[in-house]
C-alpha cells in the first residue's frame, strides 16, 4: 500500500485542499502517515505570500530529500505556480500548479509507480486565464475526518493590493454554486463533522462572477436555513465587504453563525492604506468592529497587521497602535513587512530599515498579547460552549468556544468532537485558558 504524506503550509483555504488531496488518495487506496520518513510519496503544498514562505518550502524539501531519498516529492500551491522554474531546481520530482492540484489525490498511485524522476516535470499553467473552480471531492469512505471541516466557497482574488501577490498565484474570482456547495456541506453532516468554515482567498466576492449574479448574504441565508450546522464560522474577510445584509445574518442569527470574525485592516493609517490599495478607510474598520461588539457583546474579532510598509512614518505606526488600542479587537496576526517579489510594494524607494520594522512589529505583537489575554479573562468565572477537538500533551481536552476562545479542559468523562459546556477557572502564566466540564 502506498503510504503518502501531505504536508500544507499557510492559509485556510490551502489546509482545505490539503486536506482534499489526502482524502482522494485515500480513496484510491493510499494510506496517510504522518512520518515523511516513512512515506512513498510527499506532497508539500506551499504558500508564497512572502518570500519568506518561498525560502521555508525549499528548506523542507531538503530535508525530506536528505531523511527519505527514496520519496517522490510533489511540490503544488502557490509557491510552485508562482515560481515554477525556481521551484523544478529543489531536489522534487513534480511541480504541479492550482490548475492541477484538484486530480492530485487519484494520480498518487500512479506517481508512487512510476518512482523517482530524473529531472522535475513541470504542470504550471496560465492561473490568470483559468475560469474553473478546483473542487477538492473529500469520499465518504475517506480516513480524512475532523471535528471542523473547511467548505472552499471561491478561489481567486482580483483587487490587486500592491502587496499581495494572491491573484496571481490563484486567479481571478470564480465561485461554487450554490447547489454544489450545499451537497459538500450536507455530505460533512452526515460524517458527524461538528462545525463548518466557509473559506476563500475573497469570500465577499462570493457570488458576482456567477449567472444569475448572487450574493454572499444569500449563501448565508441558505447556508443557515438548510445545513443543519450550529457551528458555522467565516474565514478572513475585508473591511469593505461586510455589507447591511451579511452583517444582519451574522449577527442576526447567533445560533447558527459563531461570534468570531477575522477582518485584516493591515494598517491604522489612511495614508498607508491608500499605498496598499486597500478598498476602505480606518474609520470604517473602527465602525465595523464597534458595531459587531454592540451587537454581539462576547464577539472575538481578530486582524492582520503589516508593521513597516514602505513608507510608513512613526505617526503611521501610531496611529496603527493607537486604532487598535481603542477597538474591541481581541487578537491580530502581526506581518513585519517582506518585499515581496513581483508586486509593487516591493519596488517602492522608501522602503524602512529593517531594524525599525522589527521593532514596529514587536510593539504590535506586544500590544496584541495583552489584548488577547485581557479578552479571554473577561470569561474566568463564566461558562463557554467548546467544541472539543483534539488533547494536549498532558492529556487535556482541547477545543474552542465560539467566539474562538482556546480551552483546555481536564475531565476524563469528555471525549473529542462533541460540544461541552465548560467552565473557564483560570489562565495560566502561558496564557492557556484552563476550565472544567459542566454536567
Amino acid at each position: 500500500m502506498t503510504k503518502l504524506v501531505v504536508h500544507t503550509l499557510g492559509c485556510k483555504v490551502n489546509q482545505y485542499e490539503g486536506e482534499g488531496i489526502a482524502a482522494v488518495a485515500a480513496g484510491e487506496g493510499v494510506k496517510a502517515v504522518s512520518d515523511p520518513l516513512k512515506a512513498d510519496v510527499i506532497v508539500l503544498n506551499t504558500c508564497s505570500v512572502t518570500r519568506t514562505a518561498d525560502l521555508e518550502a525549499g528548506q523542507l524539501v531538503r530535508r525530506f530529500r536528505r531523511g527519505n531519498p527514496d520519496a517522490v516529492i510533489v511540490l503544488t500551491g502557490c509557491y510552485a505556480q508562482i515560481h515554477p522554474t525556481e521551484a523544478a531546481r529543489l531536489p522534487v520530482d513534480y511541480v504541479i500548479g492550482h490548475g492541477e492540484k484538484d486530480t492530485l489525490g487519484r494520480e498518487i498511485p500512479a506517481i508512487a509507480r512510476r518512482g523517482r524522476r530524473k529531472r522535475a516535470e513541470v504542470r504550471v499553467g496560465n492561473i490568470l486565464r483559468d475560469r474553473r473552480l478546483p473542487v477538492f471531492e473529500q469520499p465518504a469512505h475517506s480516513e480524512v475526518r475532523r471535528t471542523r471541516r473547511f467548505v472552499k466557497v471561491q478561489d481567486g482574488c482580483d483587487v490587486f493590493c500592491s502587496f499581495c501577490i494572491v491573484p496571481h498565484a490563484r486567479g481571478l474570482p470564480r465561485s461554487a454554486r450554490a447547489d454544489d456547495l450545499r451537497q459538500q456541506i450536507a455530505r460533512h453532516a452526515r460524517e458527524g463533522v461538528m462545525e463548518i468554515v466557509l473559506t476563500g482567498p475573497h469570500i465577499g466576492s462570493w457570488g458576482q462572477d456567477l449567472s444569475p449574479r448572487a450574493r454572499l448574504s444569500d449563501l448565508l441565508s441558505r447556508v443557515r436555513r438548510e445545513s443543519g450546522f450550529s457551528r458555522v464560522r467565516l474565514s478572513s474577510m475585508e473591511p469593505s465587504e461586510f455589507d447591511a445584509e451579511v452583517i444582519s445574518e451574522l449577527t442576526g442569527h447567533p445560533d447558527v453563525f459563531c461570534d468570531h470574525f477575522h477582518i485584516p485592516l493591515q494598517s491604522g493609517s489612511d495614508a498607508i492604506l491608500r499605498r496598499m490599495r486597500r478598498p476602505y478607510d480606518a474609520a470604517r474598520f473602527r465602525r465595523l468592529a464597534e458595531r459587531f461588539a454592540k451587537m454581539l457583546p462576547d464577539v472575538g474579532l481578530g486582524t492582520d497587521l503589516i508593521a513597516g510598509f514602505p513608507g510608513e512614518r512613526a505617526q503611521d505606526h501610531r496611529k496603527t497602535v493607537r486604532l487598535m488600542e481603542e477597538t474591541p479587537i481581541s487578537f491580530f496576526h502581526v506581518f513585519p513587512f517582506s518585499a515581496r517579489p513581483g508586486t509593487p510594494a516591493a519596488r517602492y524607494p522608501d522602503q524602512n530599515r529593517p531594524e525599525i520594522i522589527r521593532e514596529r512589529a514587536a510593539a504590535l505583537r506586544e500590544l496584541g498579547a495583552r489584548k488577547k489575554r485581557a479578552f479571554h479573562e473577561r470569561f474566568v468565572g463564566k461558562s463557554v460552549e467548546v467544541l472539543l477537538e483534539s488533547h494536549t500533551d498532558d492529556g487535556r481536552l482541547r477545543g474552542y468556544s465560539r467566539n474562538y476562545v482556546p480551552v483546555e479542559v481536564a475531565d476524563e468523562n469528555l471525549s473529542t468532537n462533541r460540544v461541552a459546556r465548560v467552565r473557564i477557572e483560570s489562565i495560566d502564566d502561558g496564557g492557556r485558558v484552563l476550565g472544567r466540564g459542566l454536567s
